[in-house]
């Protein structure tokens, strides 16, 4: 069983004194904890620490479209794609691999895409000839926190996210900048949450096998 809103908001409000939440209730504290949440996803992502899992989607693209992105065609939880595969729109042929390029490639419209290029949060195609369907697989984003029972899907990040929560709620609720310096002092110094999280999470990650990533494929 995953992680739930409501713990980290308990352990929120023991850090401000306030345990029964007369002064910080749920529905003050959980746009912070969202907040929180989102921040610990990116500087997570920064480390090269995934905390979010792969899903497979298939999109549909008209012959001459070039670009997926800018919040059009791509799933709603898309956060970046990992691999991406094609077929003719309608068909029950097998997906092909798709082969990924750092730039746009100056290359004629064929019948298939051929490449992909994820640059400025937009995936970039030579555009098709055809109309083509698209298997992408990719990492998904972290759920919305709506409520406390909301669950939190990254692994041992109770302690940090209660207390990140909890100094913006000193700061942004409270008006107490001197509090939310001490838990934010705390937090990122020397054996506080952020350090120990990391630690866990680069340990875990060091004894996950290394996937080899795709570069080029033999296209018949």
């Amino acid at each position: 069983m995953p992680l739930l809103a409501a713990a980290v908001l308990t352990e929120t409000k023991g850090l401000l004194n306030d345990p029964t939440g007369s002064i910080y209730p749920d529905v003050a504290l959980i746009p912070l904890l969202q907040k929180s949440y989102r921040e610990l996803q990116v500087k997570l992502e920064s480390f090269g620490i995934s905390s979010t899992k792969e899903q497979n989607d298939t999109i549909s693209l008209l012959a001459g479209v070039k670009f997926l992105g800018d919040g059009a065609g791509l799933p709603n939880d898309f956060l970046r794609p990992v691999e991406l595969a094609e077929r003719l729109m309608g068909s029950e042929d097998k997906f092909v691999p798709m082969t990924e390029r750092e730039w746009d490639p100056n290359v004629k419209q064929q019948n298939d895409l051929i490449y992909w290029v994820w640059r400025e949060d937009t995936l970039h195609f030579p555009g098709a000839v055809t109309p083509r369907q698209i298997l992408l697989r990719y990492i998904k984003s972290l759920e919305v926190i709506s409520d406390a029972t909301s669950p939190i899907f990254i692994n041992d990040s109770q302690s940090y996210l209660a207390q990140r929560t909890a100094a913006l709620a000193s700061l942004l609720l409270g008006h107490n900048p001197t509090r939310a310096q001490a838990l934010m002092s705390d937090l990122v110094g020397a054996g506080g949450a952020w350090e120990d999280l990391k630690t866990v999470k680069v340990k875990r990650l060091q004894n996950i096998p290394v996937r080899r990533r795709r570069t080029r494929w033999r296209r018949n």
